[in-house]
């Protein structure tokens, strides 16, 4: 449950910075709103085709920030995805995941005589 809720917030979060930074190319480039879209899901999902190009300096700063913020989201993403993998592997072998679970790290160590 907790990790539909985590990747269906992130999907909502992803529409919304999509549609902020696509509305702030369309009043910075003066592009129209599918150009908009269009140019932000390619810098954020860094596949940058070349095709379209932020002409003022505000809009190649927006892009610098929004290129940086969409490697994270990427990577966010993608250790979602194999949290919930890895769990469910998990489950299938028998193995219950528990938040309880106390690490080996901290033993104490053994006295040398």
């Amino acid at each position: 449950m907790r990790k539909r809720w985590q990747f269906s917030s992130f999907i909502i979060f992803f529409v919304l910075v999509l549609f902020l930074i696509s509305y702030i190319y369309h009043a910075v480039e003066g592009w129209n709103y599918l150009d908009s879209v269009y140019f932000t899901v390619v810098t954020l999902t860094t596949i940058g085709f070349g095709d379209l190009v932020p002409l003022t300096d505000t809009g190649k700063i927006i892009t610098i920030f929004t290129s940086f913020f969409g490697i994270a989201m990427v990577f966010y993403f993608v250790s979602i995805i194999g949290t919930y993998l890895f769990e469910r592997k998990l489950k299938k072998l028998g193995v219950e995941m528990d938040s309880k679970i106390k690490l080996p790290f901290n033993r104490p160590k053994k006295r040398k005589k």
